[in-house]
């Protein structure tokens, strides 16, 4: 849950998300994230696995005909289902380039009543609310599976303009300020400005607009509550 409170705030409130850092782990050990972790229904969020471990195994296209190798662009498999309605599907990740090592597969979040996995066209069936667990099971020789969760967020934000007040007339040339209210119950954000930028690596960035000028919580007079 998050809500601001500030003397520079926008009349109107985006989430930006920004883009997911790798942290390769150790050699041979499966790692996966995803970004965005919060997802509106109709939006896509991409799945990112690296794993070195699976060298002289036969990859998991429809098949199983090529060998995991530094020359083909090969594939692994991705189990997705949606927690809350039990819908799933087992879909395929495309390496990014032979011998990276680095796997890429974007689901798109839909209101369809059944999952897609045609390869390029992926699709899971997510509403508001809804947990989307994503899993790399493990390849052989690997105890544990790699998972992660996407939540399904629906709700915009509501922003609350205290000040000026509506209809109110403002002067060319002299200083405005600008306080509102926003709230967005389901953002994934914590409740404080210092632990809001610690999560912009996973949740996004808060972003406000004012008059088509875009100011963000480093740069403005933003003060978050509960």
């Amino acid at each position: 849950m998050i809500r601001a409170l500030g003397l520079v705030l926008a009349l109107s409130a985006v989430l930006v998300a920004v883009p997911f850092v790798i942290d390769t782990e150790a050699q041979g050990v499966p790692s996966l994230s995803l970004s965005p972790k919060f997802v509106r229904s109709g939006n896509t969020f991409v799945v990112t696995v690296v794993d070195s471990s699976r060298e002289g195994q036969l990859d998991d296209s429809p098949g199983g005909q090529l060998t995991f190798d530094d020359v083909n662009t090969n594939r692994i498999q991705i189990d997705v289902e949606n927690l809350a309605t039990g819908k799933k599907a087992s879909m395929i990740a495309v390496e990014t380039d032979p011998a990276t090592n680095t796997y890429v597969l974007s689901v798109r979040v839909t209101q369809e009543q059944e999952p897609v996995k045609t390869e390029g066209n992926e699709s899971i069936p997510g509403f508001h609310g809804n947990r989307i667990y994503v899993n790399y099971p493990p390849p052989p020789g690997v105890l544990a599976s790699t998972s992660d969760t996407v939540v399904v967020d629906n709700a915009p934000p509501v922003v609350v303009l205290v000040e000026p007040l509506d209809g109110a007339y403002l002067w060319s040339g002299e200083d405005q300020t600008f306080i509102a209210e926003v709230t967005d119950e389901d953002s994934g954000f914590a409740e404080t400005a210092s632990q809001m930028k610690s999560h912009a690596r996973n949740h996004g960035t808060v972003t406000f607009t004012i008059g088509g000028i875009t100011v963000t919580g480093r740069d403005s007079d933003m003060a978050f509550t509960k």
